[in-house]
């Protein structure tokens, strides 16, 4: 191959790639009758979208409508209501629940803006900060919320607490002039503040806030214990008081953006009495908690803390007035053949839950997860599903995810739930029915345009789904739920008239796979071009470790497999979806049971599948960095060359220096104590579990790609590698991104990575 031409084809691919939009948000609005008919109603549903802007290296952000027509046998017909519009500059916005009013935060010049429309215009804008209340408004999924009340006149939100103004102790001042508001506070400018983190930088301490639309002021909430971080708020049913998320500060806030184990709890902030109160106990790891209309019941995930940073979780339900908890789903231990292993899901914002009228409850989700639900009127938790630990042939393998869906979740009656969640190598919807604990699959089978499913909304058993496949980027679907025993009689619609398949498609294909050492089965996706006899093929292992790679459209494995690769994406033993016994199996054991499974999956890849076995290559990001500088070092001579983004190269020299120092412990097999410093023992414990153990024996060449301000693995992970490399003579290439985090995820820094990581893999062919 040429390089210039192979960087020219690389471009046109990616751009291509780039034009296809993925599905942010959306929701559904009220429902009103057709004029002049009796038995026809329609909604209209609204969906937020990301799109790549290579030309401005920004993200560009637009809503769309359709119009959907339903009668009582399903949806009769749907359109595309006018064209896209531009929310760019828009961090928040949610509509009223009578559809009557929108609120939007904007952001402009670096202020914040808070936006109040009808239908007609904008009634009210003001600037935030101007109120001196409060810092910046919180906008990520991780502690953001944004909730009208059910008066429609308060908004809650949750903002950076208000810091003192700071000057130095030299500082010279007119002693003529009288000092206006709060005085400043000397000395403590350059006091250390602790953050949460990769992807939460200079938030330190969020504060609950409610602005008064008609009088236009806003007030933090007080009473809110010192000790923990709030997040995740929403209003009471009756308006006077806030259910929220709280995360503890001790021992020190370590990283939570993907580690939905963090220490946590629900609390009930009463209004009017100015109390508050914990809701569920120390030693759980909670989070999302969502009210139905009438108060009775609070539904969430939960999970104990502690441990892998993500794994299956409990359905749970807490009765307000017997004060008890109920599992609805237990956690999935074993998983066999096509059984349910779990709820895993890694999506993070949701805005409401809608239950039953009988049942009011708020959802929660954590990390293993447990789904839970809170009875308001009883005052009793009961969980609704439970970590599933076993499940033979095609069982309910677990609840694995990180939300309920962004909207609501609950069926008109007001029985059953529906949920996305990893399904193996899948994301599928499913219904858990409350009262009998039985969980089926939603989403279609053997749809080839449909293997990833997202719960978006839900309403008046109106379901609204995104979908993707390997072949298919993200489109929209919604059905109407059949009633209760007759699921698998769902009709599901794409609301627009085609569907996003590439042209000519992919072959992709999930195989199963046997571990050499007789343990549990995982599995690899191999997707590749049509028609092309034995491909290159680059290998792909996931990170986190606990996560896990769904059959879904992912521009960079698309991009590779159009220019005549085939990329093999491995759930080794350890990711999620597969059973809590799966994920337990893998800390410990790092550096040889993962780094074992991706390697048995390419030998048995190479000899079934036609792949050219003198054309392999690695690439991988964050623990799957890890993993394929281990697969260069220990298996020298098979891999060509290597690409690793932002890779863990040395968990021993990494535990002072990144956000999550638990992670370097569970997963080398070790508990943590930050009470002491490591022992010899737990440093080399780590080293020898480290690529940077088998970093002498390395053949490959290797380009390593880091995010300048990643906070999760810092750049000197890389760097280590990098200079090791340099001073023995393997071909190293060292590409910085400046601004950008773990995920190297800007959009100009996302393109060049792509072209890179081609380009570095075909220059390498021709050492073959």
């Amino acid at each position: 191959m040429q390089t210039s031409s192979s960087a020219t084809e690389a471009v046109r691919v990616y751009r291509d790639l780039a034009r296809r939009p993925s599905v942010a948000r959306a929701w559904i609005n009220p429902a009103a009758k057709d004029v002049g008919t009796t038995d026809r109603k329609h909604v209209e549903v609204c969906s937020l979208w990301a799109q790549r802007d290579i030309e401005t290296s920004k993200t560009a952000k637009f809503i769309r409508s359709h119009k959907i027509s339903m009668t009582d046998r399903g949806v009769a017909s749907s359109e595309v209501s006018g064209a896209p519009v531009d929310t760019s500059t828009c961090q928040l916005q949610q509509t009223s629940p009578s559809g009557k009013l929108s609120a939007v935060v904007r952001l402009l010049s670096d202020k914040q803006y808070l936006e109040i429309w009808d239908h007609t215009c904008k009634l009210k804008n003001v600037e935030l900060q101007a109120l001196e209340k409060h810092g910046k408004v919180y906008d990520d999924g991780t502690f953001g919320c944004f909730q009208w009340s059910p008066c429609e006149r308060y908004l809650l939100y949750i903002a950076e607490k208000k810091t003192p103004k700071m000057e130095s102790f030299f500082k010279r001042k007119d002693k003529g002039k009288a000092e206006s508001g709060d005085a400043p506070v000397q000395g403590e400018e350059f006091v250390y503040q602790e953050d949460w983190g990769e992807g939460l930088v200079a938030k330190h301490h969020p504060v609950l806030c409610i602005f008064d639309i008609e009088e236009e002021t806003t007030q933090v909430l007080e009473n809110v214990p010192d000790e923990v971080s709030p997040g995740q708020a929403v209003w009471c049913p009756d308006g006077k008081g806030v259910v929220f998320v709280g995360w503890w500060h001790v021992p020190f806030r370590l990283g939570i953006i993907y580690c939905t184990n963090r220490r946590s709890a629900l609390f009930h902030l009463d209004l009017d009495g100015r109390t508050c109160k914990q809701l569920t106990g120390d030693d759980l790891s909670v989070r999302c908690p969502r009210f139905s209309p009438d108060g009775s019941r609070l539904v969430y995930l939960q999970n104990p803390p502690g441990g892998p940073h993500s794994s299956c979780s409990q359905v749970a339900m807490y009765l307000w007035k017997e004060k008890t908890a109920v599992v609805v789903t237990d956690i999935v231990r074993q998983v066999s053949g096509d059984g349910f292993p779990g709820m895993y899901t890694w999506d993070t914002e949701i805005v409401a839950m809608y239950l039953w009228k009988e049942r009011t409850a708020v959802v929660v989700t954590d990390i293993v997860r447990q789904v839970a639900m809170y009875l308001w009127k009883e005052k009793t938790a009961v969980e609704v599903t439970d970590i599933v630990r076993q499940v033979s042939g095609d069982g309910f393998p677990g609840v694995y995810t990180w939300d309920i869906g962004f909207l609501q979740c609950w069926a008109a009656d007001s029985r059953r739930v529906v949920l996305h969640t990893n399904w193996r190598s899948r994301m599928a919807l499913i219904i858990i029915n409350t009262d009998t604990n039985e969980v089926k699959k939603l989403s279609a089978e053997g749809d080839v345009t449909a293997a990833a499913w997202r719960l978006l909304d839900i309403r008046d058993d109106l379901i609204l789904a995104a979908c993707s496949a390997p072949n298919t980027s993200q489109h929209l679907r919604c059905a109407v739920l059949p009633p209760a025993g007759q699921e698998h009689l769902v009709k599901w619609e794409t609301l627009d008239v085609e569907v996003p398949t590439l042209t000519p498609p992919l072959d992709h294909k999930v195989i199963t796979l046997t571990p050499a050492d007789e343990g549990m089965e995982y599995e690899a996706i191999l997707m590749r071009k049509r028609g092309v006899e034995s491909p290159p093929m680059i290998v792909w292992p996931h990170g986190g470790p606990h996560s896990v790679f769904s059959s879904e459209f992912l521009p960079f494995t698309v991009g590779l497999c159009q220019l005549g690769f085939a990329v093999l994406l491995v759930n080794y033993r350890g990711s999620l979806g597969f059973g809590q016994d799966f994920v337990e199996s893998l800390p410990g054991k790092v550096g040889t049971q993962d780094v074992s499974d991706v390697q048995h999956a390419v030998e048995t890849i190479v000899g079934t599948e036609g792949v050219n076995k003198n054309q392999l290559f690695v690439c991988g990001g964050s623990h799957g960095g890890f993993l394929v500088t281990h697969l260069i070092g220990q298996f020298p001579d098979t891999y060509k060359a290597c690409v690793a983004r932002n890779p863990v190269i040395n968990i021993a020299s990494m535990f002072g220096i990144t956000d999550i120092p638990d992670w370097c412990c569970v997963e080398a097999g070790v508990e943590p104590d930050y009470h002491k410093p490591p022992s010899p023992e737990v440093y080399t414990a780590m080293l020898t579990k480290s690529p940077m153990f088998h970093a002498s024996k390395i053949k490959a060449p290797t380009m390593i790609m880091l995010g300048e301000v990643d906070r999760r693995v810092p750049h000197t992970q890389g760097k280590e590698l990098y200079r090791l490399l340099k001073t023995r003579g393997v071909p190293a290439r060292l590409l910085v991104y400046p601004d950008n985090n773990h995920p190297i995820a800007k959009v100009d820094a996302e393109a060049d990575a792509f072209v890179n990581i081609y380009k570095w893999f075909t220059e390498h062919m021709a050492t073959v």
